[in-house]
């Protein structure tokens, strides 16, 4: 007959194996566009999300914040060509500077998912007209 010991350290060694398996299913963002620590020269007309699983859009919230938390309105959260990913318009330009992208959705299995990442906002300067030297 086996020791308790034995039984206690055979199941944390079963559960060990279980738990990772289970983190792998649930949802998480895949991409997103504008991108994480991406560096943006041209204004984005939208908050595009990609997932690992199918997000539920009615479910769905992006928030687009500057640094001091102050937010940016965006249109509402919409299922896109992709069924794996969401997008909310943007209503308003951006000025030089950063962004924080907040996302909340749910996974298939009802568990609450959220995140956040941030992006910078620097517009390539304009091209100088080229003179003549003559």
């Amino acid at each position: 007959m086996p020791k308790p010991f034995s039984r206690v350290t055979l199941g944390i060694g079963a559960l060990g194996l279980i738990l990772p398996a289970a983190f792998a299913m649930h949802l998480h963002l895949v991409k997103s566009t504008p991108g994480d620590s991406e560096v943006v020269t041209t204004v984005p007309t939208q908050v595009r999300l990609w997932f690992s699983q199918k997000p539920e859009a009615g479910l769905t919230t992006i928030r687009l914040l500057r640094p001091d938390s102050s937010a940016i309105a965006l249109g509402k959260v919409a299922r896109t060509d992709d069924s794996l990913s969401v997008s909310a318009p943007l209503s308003a330009g951006l000025v030089p500077g950063e962004y924080i992208v907040a996302w909340r959705t749910l996974s298939k299995d009802g568990h609450a998912v959220r995140g956040s990442y941030q992006f910078i906002m620097a517009p390539a300067a304009p091209a100088r007209k080229q003179t003549s030297g003559q």
